[in-house]
């Protein structure tokens, strides 16, 4: 297996533009044709600039880097007594009870204790209530802190991705084709559709309960102790930075939530590469009225000395100044890997894939 602590610029290269665009059973929702096919080891270039950094050179190295007060107290105690003396009327009514109704076989319904895993989760989503969301990353510096800045060691590769439209796909993408080289790969997205732990995920698999269990307590026991009035993101982002940490993860795929510049993910120094997807006017009372004040907001994520990828569908001078001014190694275009347009072809045999969702390059 690779080192963990470097990713080959080529295989970010054919992660992200796969990510992109590969339209197969493992990579739908294709935004661009392919100009590049990989599986375990078998990797076909047509562009030459992809192809000058196969074999020794074009490594990416990871560097190593040297409210209420009251209401936060209640909140993050011992989930052992949930619900946390939550005093008011409507908390009462809606989450006093420890047990929820299960259907018996004769169909009378009947009462269940909840297991730890479900008090814990119940527990997270009612944080906002106590901890109203504010933008910036100071909660977050100190919970990353705390749990010994993970994200930022060296034998950890990070590829962090913003964008109005495309990043989830990207990102899950990226993780599949990187998990296929060989890597053991954590995943954070967000929202989920039927369970929290789709969120994070190691490998194509979300969090068991138990890991859930584990180190959302241990999150939650940080927050109490250093007084850190974090929300309902910022306790997921700190408890997917500590699973990936324990369970040996090599390379993380990071979706922001919301912008980038001040988006709890953004607290991690180093990317291996940051990705732009698109910009588009999207929560335009936060982000800007146009795009390219969101283009910046997203841009956010950009870091000094790291490359970063950039999709058809954004303001490039915008994003390239902002690259400019934030120092970053290089920003690159899906042309500067893929090559020009019609030669955008996957080629795996005698058949070729089509750009069928143009609007999401």
């Amino acid at each position: 297996m690779p080192p963990s602590s470097s990713l080959p610029l080529t295989l970010l290269c054919l992660a992200v533009v796969q990510s992109f665009a590969l339209q197969s059973t493992l990579f739908a929702d294709s935004s661009i044709a392919m100009a590049s096919y990989g599986t375990r080891g078998t990797t076909i270039f047509r562009s030459a600039f992809v192809r000058s950094f196969v074999g020794g050179g074009g490594r990416l190295t990871r560097r190593a880097t040297h409210n209420n007060r009251s209401n936060t107290q209640h909140l993050f105690r011992s989930s052992s007594s949930f619900p946390l003396h939550l005093s008011s009327s409507t908390m009462r009514s809606s989450s006093s009870s420890t047990s929820s109704p299960e259907e018996s076989a004769n169909g009378v319904k009947e009462q269940r204790e909840w297991s730890n895993y479900e008090k814990l989760v119940r527990k997270l989503y009612m944080t906002n209530l106590f901890n109203p969301v504010k933008l910036g990353l100071e909660n977050m510096d100190k919970l990353h802190k705390s749990i010994g800045s993970p994200m930022d060691q060296p034998d950890i590769s990070v590829i962090h991705i913003a964008g109005s439209n495309g990043k989830g796909s990207v990102a899950l993408k990226t993780a599949n084709t990187l998990r296929l080289a060989d890597y053991k790969v954590g995943l954070f997205v967000s929202p989920h559709i039927s369970s929290f732990r789709e969120r994070i995920q190691i490998n194509g698999e979300p969090l068991s309960e138990a890991q859930v269990e584990k180190y959302l307590k241990e999150i939650y026991d940080i927050c109490e102790e250093q007084e850190i009035p974090a929300t309902f993101f910022e306790v997921t982002t700190a408890l997917a930075f500590r699973a990936f940490a324990q369970e040996g993860v090599e390379v993380v795929v990071l979706e922001t939530g919301l912008g980038g510049r001040l988006d709890a993910t953004n607290v991690i120094k180093h990317p291996a590469l940051s990705i732009i997807t698109s910009i588009g006017l999207e929560h335009t009372r936060i982000l800007g009225d146009t795009v390219e004040l969101i283009a910046l907001e997203k841009g956010g994520i950009i870091k000094e000395g790291r490359p970063v990828l950039v999709g058809n569908n954004v303001p490039f001078e915008t994003l390239k100044q902002c690259a400019e001014e934030k120092k970053a190694s290089q920003i690159y275009q899906c042309e500067d890997l893929l090559g020009p347009e019609e030669e955008q072809i996957m080629i795996e045999g005698k058949e070729t894939f089509e750009d069928y969702d143009a609007e999401n390059s």
